[in-house]
């Protein structure tokens, strides 16, 4: 059976804590009223989401595709909007630094 290394599956965990309490309380209600969670993407910059793959010399986590799957999936089950978000942010954005 696979199993996550354990950096990766900390990674993941923080990020189901953080979507559980920051994205998914009023998620379903901010797509009825057309509203993004500005703030809670401000708390996922601090956790270091929006750097997955940028090296730490210009200020990013330095993590692999891994890692920024298991990140991006537990965002995703709680608000698709912000998973969509810090998914082209990982990857239109940040490719060319990582």
């Amino acid at each position: 059976m696979f199993r996550l290394p354990e950096s990766v599956e900390a990674l993941r965990r923080g990020a189901a804590e953080f979507a559980a309490r920051e994205l998914a309380p009023g998620a379903g209600r901010r797509d009825l009223d057309k509203e993004f969670p500005a703030e809670a993407l401000r708390s996922a910059a601090a956790l270091g989401y929006l750097g997955l793959l940028v090296p730490p010399n210009f200020g990013g986590q330095g993590r692999g595709n891994l890692a920024q799957s298991a990140v991006l999936e537990e965002i995703a089950c709680a608000d698709a909007s912000v998973h969509v978000t810090l998914s082209v942010h990982n990857s239109l954005v940040c490719s060319p630094i990582a």
